[in-house]
C-alpha cells in the first residue's frame, strides 16, 4: 500500500495560509531577462502562526527537500487568503481585512504588484473562502467561491479573467466557508466545510461552461478545514476538524460519484487541519495525471504546525 512520507518541515508555524504548487515555465521565452531560473516548487503564502497574522512566503523545493528563505513577502499580512498559480503568476485574492484585493507574484522575478481591488458592487469580499483557476473557452479564468463575509456564510461565486471584469455566477448550494475545493475534469468541486447547520459533507460539482452545481455523493467524514488534491482520477480529502484534528484521508470518484470504503488510503501521519494542500504536474506531456500530494502546516492539538508531509512517498 502507499504510504505517507515526512519531509523538512517549513521555516515557520502557519495555519489557514494559501499553499500552491507552481511548476515553473516550460518555454525559453517564457523566462524575462535576469529571470531566477530556480522558481518551481511549492510556495507558502501567509496565514496566522504564533506570532499573528503572517506577511512572509516560503519555496519547497521537491528535488533537494529543502525551503528557501528570503522571498518577497506578500504586501499585507492576511490570514484566510486563496491562492492560486495561472500561468506565470501566483494570485493572492482576500484575507482577513483584505477581503477585496487582488495581488499578483511573479516567481520569476520574486516581485508582488497589486492588480487591483474587487469592485464596490460585489456584495462582500473574501475570507475563508474557495479559489480556482482554470481554462474556460480557451482562457484563464479563476473562481472565487463561498466563504465568510459580512457578517454570515456565503453561496456566492464569482468569475475573472485577469485583465477583464468580475462576474457574477449561480451560487452554490450549500453557504459556507473553510472548505476544500479542487479542480478535476474541468470541473471545480466544493468538499466539506462549515455551514449554517454546523459541519458538513457536502460535495458539490461546478460546471463552469454550464454554470450549473450539481450535488453529489456526501464525503463519508464531515469536516472542515481539510484540504483536497486531485490525483490519478480520484480527489482525496485529506485532514480537517470535527471535534478534533484529523488525519484521515478520503478518495471521491468523480466519474462513478462514489467514495472508497473507509479505511482504504492511509492516513496522513500529523492530525490537523487548516492545512494547505497542493500538487504539481511536473511534466505537462505525461498523459498520466498521477501526482504527489504535499500538505503543510496546519493546527493540532498542540498548537501551529510546521510539518510538511507528502503521499505517496518518494
Amino acid at each position: 500500500m502507499a504510504e505517507w512520507e515526512s519531509i523538512a518541515p517549513a521555516n515557520e508555524q502557519r495555519r489557514d495560509l494559501g499553499f500552491v504548487g507552481f511548476p515553473g515555465p516550460m518555454l525559453p521565452n517564457q523566462f524575462p531577462p535576469g529571470a531566477l531560473l530556480n522558481v518551481a516548487g511549492f510556495y507558502a503564502i501567509g496565514g496566522i502562526g504564533p506570532g499573528g497574522i503572517i506577511s512572509t512566503i516560503e519555496r519547497f523545493e521537491p528535488a533537494y527537500n529543502a525551503w528557501s528563505k528570503q522571498l518577497k513577502p506578500i504586501p499585507q499580512p492576511r490570514v484566510g487568503l486563496g491562492v492560486v498559480a495561472a500561468g506565470t503568476f501566483i494570485y493572492a485574492i482576500g484575507g482577513l481585512n483584505y477581503e477585496r484585493r487582488i495581488d499578483r507574484y511573479e516567481p520569476l522575478t520574486d516581485t508582488w504588484v497589486k492588480v487591483q481591488d474587487a469592485p464596490a458592487s460585489l456584495p462582500f469580499g473574501w475570507v475563508s473562502f474557495g479559489l480556482a483557476s482554470l481554462i474556460v473557452n480557451n482562457e484563464i479564468t479563476m473562481f472565487a467561491i463561498g466563504g465568510a463575509g459580512g457578517g454570515g456564510l456565503r453561496d456566492h461565486v464569482y468569475s475573472y479573467r485577469p485583465g477583464a471584469v468580475w462576474t457574477k455566477r449561480a451560487p452554490m448550494t450549500t453557504a459556507r466557508q473553510k472548505f476544500a475545493v479542487v479542480v478535476a475534469n474541468n470541473k471545480i468541486y466544493c468538499i466539506g466545510g462549515q455551514a449554517t447547520n454546523g459541519i458538513v459533507g457536502v460535495v458539490e460539482e461546478y460546471d463552469p461552461v454550464t454554470d450549473r452545481w450539481t450535488t453529489k455523493a456526501s464525503m463519508p467524514t464531515p469536516r472542515y478545514g481539510l484540504g483536497a488534491a486531485y490525483s490519478a482520477g480520484k480527489i482525496f480529502a485529506i485532514g480537517g476538524f470535527n471535534g478534533s484534528p484529523l488525519g484521515t484521508v478520503e478518495a471521491f470518484n468523480p466519474v462513478t460519484n462514489s467514495w472508497d470504503p473507509p479505511g482504504t488510503w492511509p492516513a496522513m501521519p500529523t492530525p490537523r487541519g487548516l492545512l494547505g494542500v497542493a500538487t504539481i504536474k511536473v511534466n505537462i506531456f505525461s498523459k498520466s495525471d498521477a501526482v504527489t500530494i504535499y500538505a503543510l502546516g496546519g493546527q493540532d492539538a498542540t498548537g501551529d504546525l510546521r510539518a510538511c508531509e507528502r503521499f505517496p512517498k518518494v
